[in-house]
């Protein structure tokens, strides 16, 4: 038998023969005992080049495995922030409503009014809601229609000019008492938007010429004279009432103020 070291045997034994594996005696027989043969530096170092079955641990770069081989073929190496809406994804997006300008459809349900901000506020039409606290506070602060007022404060209307022409004209709206100057001979027409028991006080002034004239519309009806003080600057007032019955407006005209 040639004379051998265990490190030159070689890998996987090819090449072994009867007359060169070592043997020991047992008993009357002779048996190989390769399970008790250490291995060899060539055979260690084909072994370091090999990984585990079991939680192997590569170096360098991995070729030859497929997505499919390791159960990924249908996954495209796609980095989560740029992968695609998926189909179910879609599916679940769809019953969902747009936070900006949503379009419900059925019947909302599992919000309150306290959700939305109107957690004081009773499900009443704007017809049948009732007077706050404070509107009645500002109502108790004016003058019934219906009813005698008690007025604690004296109550003043704006007195407004009136335009000096040739037809002067007096909007009864805006206001029951007036002023005019005037500058020529002229004409007070029938006051616009009368109302039943209007009562108006007008003051009539001369211009510094004096002896104008005044002529009036057909509504006004005089008790004694409507002529006018002729002084220069002289003052004279109209006061009087109107009555929707007969459309007309009672008159008095008090003269020569000084």
């Amino acid at each position: 038998m040639p004379n051998l070291k265990i490190s030159e045997l070689p890998v996987g034994g090819a090449g072994l023969t009867s007359d060169i594996v070592p043997i020991v005696r047992s008993g009357s027989n002779f048996s190989l005992l390769l399970l008790d043969l250490p291995v060899s530096s060539s055979v260690q170092a084909a072994l370091d080049l090999k990984a585990p079955l079991e939680s192997p641990t590569f170096t360098g770069t991995v070729s030859g495995v497929t997505a499919a081989h390791v159960g990924l073929g249908n996954v495209s190496n796609t980095s989560d922030a740029n992968k695609p809406v998926s189909i179910f994804q879609q599916a679940a997006l769809d019953l969902k409503a747009n936070l900006a300008s949503p379009t419900f459809t059925g019947t909302v349900g599992g919000i309150t009014r306290a959700m939305v901000g109107l957690g004081n506020v009773d499900n009443t039409s704007d017809a049948n809601k009732p007077v706050s606290t404070a509107q009645q506070t500002a109502l108790n602060l004016k003058g019934s229609l219906a009813a005698t007022n008690v007025w604690t404060r004296s109550q003043i209307v704006d007195m407004i000019t009136l335009t000096d022409a040739a037809n002067i004209a007096w909007d009864s709206a805006l206001s029951n008492t007036a002023r005019v100057t005037l500058a020529g001979n002229r004409t007070l027409d029938n006051p616009t938007n009368l109302s039943d028991g209007w009562t108006f006080w007008l003051k009539i002034k001369q211009d510094a010429t004096g002896g104008r004239t005044l002529a009036y519309g057909t509504k006004f009806k005089f008790v004694g004279s409507s002529t006018l003080s002729v002084a220069a600057n002289a003052i004279d007032v109209l006061r009087g009432v109107y009555d929707s019955t007969d459309d007309i407006l009672l008159c008095v005209l008090d003269k020569n103020f000084v």
